[in-house]
């Protein structure tokens, strides 16, 4: 009798029973086992990562709120400053970048702001941006130009700078580096085929082209397997043909999850399909042959890769994109929220002196706007 259909698909054990077992039998037990722990990993990590979802709701997400109305009232106040205080031309340029630069922080995740005030803080950076794009274009272009000169260095490739029009924009000076780099390279080219005559490209020798045709022959195999596998189990499923409306419906929950399977080629799902519907003793696996199994471990291997990357990459998946900027680069995971609002708590309590010192709108301000100008030329 088929096996009801575990509703939570559980991850049962599949194993090639036996005492005297063969190496690719004990190898391919080894892969099922190993696929089996990193299923249950990545679903023991889903569970933590929407632990951890809800914390940052509870804890992080009002201080992040907290944080950008505090540099709400920065940019208002630095905005207004830069328009009423006379400043130096150089002060004016460097507190406009500093401005910009707080307006970027705080639109990159606006939590807890109103559609006015993120048009405020977008008008407040579109204000200031020409009185910055100058330098910033011109800085961008100088590194571009270095980043050709040493590309043209080590590759031995000469390439002709001298004339370039310096006055171009970014994009379409970007563009004329390549062309003359392109230019260049094929020009090079061209004059080593010539002195070493014909192309010296080599013939796959024999062992490379076997080792080709092997590799080719493995990938077919895989797939004309797991193509017959999915047919067996096709016909057991179809509900085509059933007659019952009870056993129809159920037969289409299993056909759903058998064409997902296949969908996916996930091997390992189609033989806990076939064990779970046939029973374990009535599956085909204790009888597959050593070729077949062998096959099977090919497709193992590869699904045993693709769940540890899974694994790796779960932070990063969609309903956990509000957290995404917290992971840690080494880590691969949120930062601890009791962490996050902590170092949130503590760039608020820092706002509030500058804060202070911009309402005043006096001498005061002025010679403390040309003094965090002067540290942040000096840190960029």
């Amino acid at each position: 009798m088929p096996r009801e259909q575990n509703s939570k698909q559980e991850i049962q054990q599949i194993r090639i029973a036996g005492s005297d077992m063969h190496p690719v039998q004990v190898q391919f037990n080894k892969l099922m086992a190993s696929l089996e722990k990193l299923r249950r990993d990545y679903d023991e990590r889903h569970c933590k990562m929407e632990a951890m979802m809800r914390e940052y709701n509870r804890l992080v997400f009002p201080t992040v709120s907290k944080l950008n109305q505090s540099n709400l009232s920065l940019v208002r106040l630095s905005f207004e400053a830069y328009q009423k205080i006379k400043l130096p031309k150089v002060t004016k340029l460097t507190f406009a970048e500093m401005i910009c630069e707080r307006c970027d922080k705080v639109l990159y995740d606006p939590t807890g702001l109103s559609d006015e005030e993120i048009e405020l803080l977008q008008s407040v950076h579109s204000q200031l941006t020409p009185a910055t794009q100058a330098e910033t274009d011109a800085q961008a272009k100088e590194e571009m130009l270095e980043a050709a000169e040493y590309y043209s260095q080590i590759t031995g490739v000469a390439v002709d700078f001298s004339d370039i029009d310096l006055s171009m924009e970014p994009d379409a000076f970007e563009a004329e580096l390549k062309r003359r780099m392109l230019d260049a390279s094929e020009r090079h080219m061209t004059k080593k085929t010539i002195a070493g005559g014909r192309s010296s490209k080599r013939k796959p020798s024999k062992a490379q082209l076997a080792k080709q045709k092997r590799e080719e022959e493995i990938e077919e195999a895989k797939t004309r397997n797991i193509k017959t596998l999915y047919k067996q189990l096709v016909k057991l499923l179809h509900p085509d043909l059933e007659t019952d409306e009870t056993e129809r419906f159920r037969k289409e929950q299993w056909m759903k999850r058998l064409t997902s399977a296949y969908a996916e080629g996930d091997l390992r799902e189609l033989l806990q399909i076939e064990m779970e519907w046939m029973g374990h003793e009535n599956s085909g696996l204790h009888s597959a042959s050593i070729e077949k199994l062998s096959i099977y471990i090919s497709v193992l291997k590869e699904q045993v890769a693709d769940w540890k990357n899974r694994i790796d990459q779960i932070a990063y998946e969609a309903p956990y994109a509000k957290i995404a900027r917290f992971i840690h680069p080494f880590l691969r995971r949120p930062d601890h929220p009791q962490a996050v609002v902590k170092a949130f708590s503590n760039m608020i309590a820092e706002n509030e002196p500058l804060i202070r010192v911009l309402s005043r709108m006096d001498d005061q301000t002025r010679e403390c706007i040309k003094r965090w100008s002067r540290e942040f030329r000096s840190f960029s």
